[in-house]
């Protein structure tokens, strides 16, 4: 259950990307379907960090950034998902999740021993109930 929320949130971000270009398409539909580049939606709507981040990075450093700053965001968040899928699905196959499960607490084991101890005395006494008594 966790993983499948933990999943759900690494798509977050793709969907919101997708989101921000629906609600742009729909103030305007004359222009079409386009995908907002993740610089335009961070320059747009965040203006003061994106000038600070900006004078606060040498010109070099500053155009690594913004080769990736000119690619589609909802392709940014659709690749970011999908490797972390990619890799929950490895660790799975390699069995880290289930050694995860496993090591649970004493106190935990404890408490799950005593409710196998409940369920066995339970079972005795459906069958001694059920037992067949003979008629004289």
């Amino acid at each position: 259950m966790r993983l499948g929320f933990f999943l759900f949130l690494v798509t977050v971000p793709f969907l919101a990307a997708l989101g921000f270009d629906y609600a742009d398409y729909r103030l305007d539909p004359s222009e079409g379907f386009n995908y907002n580049i993740l610089g335009k939606i961070w320059a747009q709507n965040f203006e003061d960090s994106y000038i600070a981040a900006r004078d606060s990075m040498d010109p070099q450093n500053w155009a690594i950034i913004t080769a990736f700053l000119k690619q589609p965001a909802a392709l940014l968040g659709f690749l970011f998902a999908h490797i972390i899928f990619i890799l929950v699905a490895f660790l799975k196959l390699l069995g880290w999740f289930t050694r995860w499960k496993r090591s649970m607490s004493d106190d935990e084991n404890e408490h799950n021993l005593q409710d196998v101890r409940d369920l066995d005395f339970l079972r005795k006494n459906r069958q001694e109930n059920y037992k067949y008594k003979k008629r004289r």
